[in-house]
């Protein structure tokens, strides 16, 4: 460092003798061949560069399909099938008895009672089935023409083929019953055929049912009958119904139903004939979910006289969770015909010549059932509307017979069991 400020000092001296001669010498200003040497010291400096800053995105989405080839070897399947292991059906001796296919029962009474049912079940082959029953029953009580008999028969087959079953039935029925209320002591009827009165039936009906098939969703039960219900006091009245009930599986949960139904039928006395007909068609849902079900149907029926009837019905059941009971409730429409047949069931010692009614009848109910121990219990409470319901009052004179009156009841209902 010395002698580089050394050699800058002989510099600057050299420079200023020589511009003095100059100046003395007249003015020449070349100065003469020489060299200069500058040498100083340098320091580099960098500068700092500035910190990029990332900024990152979302990079855009992949639209591409891409194709892959697999190529798969041919395999060879072999099916194995293995047997359930036997399991004994009963531990112990079964000491139930095995209903009996024939049977004849027969017995007698202290009013003078005769009693005999038989059936026969054992005509039946590999596709078809046949049934027949005959029962008789006839007493007579302490009071002067105070009985009654009832003698029916009852026969039905089924011809079972590959994907449907066939169903017919024919019933006959005999019914004897004497007028015997009347007060015996302003009264002495001494012919037994003026207080006698026999009702007959006969009765033809037939259904179809088709085997449900796995892949079919629609199911069908079509139905049809015929009846002739007579009585000795000239009294005829005619019968003819045709049913088409349908299901429809929407869903493992719910069932579309469809159901359509018409009933003919004509009652001919002393009178002039009565028409008393009802064509109703209901269509509705069900459902059925773990421990809750329910169906909610509208039916609309056009009945006698030009009537038009809205009958709903809605009905839930809920199971109640690891308990064998169940609560139900709901509100429940139904129209009754009040046939001749029906009423004289109910009560046979009518008049043949009645006005005929039908019945709306109403019921809002809530129930419970379910077992505990050996025993199944019931409840049920309900409220009930009659529209037109039938009763029956005893007539004026010797009072034998009752006269049909109509009236509107309502009425609450309690049942156990």
């Amino acid at each position: 460092m010395r002698l580089e400020r050394y050699l800058l000092f002989v510099a600057c001296l050299l420079s200023a003798s020589y511009k003095g001669v100059a100046q003395k010498a007249g003015g020449d200003t070349v100065l003469k061949g020489s060299v200069i040497e500058v040498i100083q010291s340098y320091k580099p400096q960098v500068r700092q560069a500035p910190k990029p800053e990332w900024m990152p995105q979302i990079p855009p989405p992949d639209t591409f399909h891409r194709v892959f080839n697999y190529v798969v070897p041919q395999q060879s399947l072999f099916y194995t099938y293995h047997s359930d292991p036997l399991k004994p059906l009963a531990l112990g001796k079964d000491t139930m008895p095995a209903p009996f296919q024939n049977y004849v029962k027969a017995g007698v009474g202290n009013i003078s009672t005769l009693f005999l049912d038989a059936g026969v079940g054992s005509l039946k082959g590999e596709d078809y089935e046949t049934y027949l029953h005959v029962h008789h029953l006839s007493q007579k009580g302490s009071i002067r023409f105070q009985q009654s008999s009832l003698t029916g028969l009852e026969a039905e087959g089924l011809l079972i083929k590959e994907n449907s079953i066939w169903h017919g039935s024919v019933d006959g029925s005999r019914n004897q019953y004497y007028y015997y209320g009347y007060d015996h002591e302003l009264y002495n009827y001494q012919n037994a055929d003026s207080l006698k009165q026999t009702y007959t039936s006969v009765q033809v009906s037939a259904d179809y049912k088709r085997k449900k098939a796995e892949e079919s969703k629609l199911d069908y039960h079509p139905a049809i009958s015929a009846s002739v219900y007579n009585s000795s006091v000239h009294a005829t009245e005619t019968g003819f119904s045709l049913s088409i009930p349908s299901t429809y599986e929407i869903d493992s949960v719910f069932q579309g139903e469809l159901m359509i139904s018409e009933q003919f039928t004509g009652m001919k006395a002393d009178s002039p004939s009565v028409v008393n007909n009802l064509f109703q068609v209901t269509p509705g849902i069900s459902m059925l979910k773990g421990d809750l079900s329910g169906r909610a149907y509208l039916g609309l029926a056009a009945g006698m006289g030009g009537s038009f009837l809205v009958l709903p019905e809605l009905v839930g059941v809920y199971k109640m969770p690891d308990t064998k009971y169940k609560v139900s409730g709901g509100w429940v429409a139904s129209v009754i015909q009040n046939t001749y047949r029906e009423l004289t069931t109910d009560n046979p010692f009518i008049f043949q010549n009645y006005r005929m009614l039908q019945t709306r009848q109403d019921e809002l109910f809530a129930a419970v059932d379910g077992d505990f121990a050996s025993l199944q219990l019931s409840g049920k409470l309900s409220w009930c509307n009659f529209k037109s319901l039938p009763v029956f009052m005893d007539t004026v004179g010797d009072r034998k017979a009752f006269n049909v009156v109509y009236d509107t009841v309502s009425a609450i209902c309690v049942q156990i069991g």
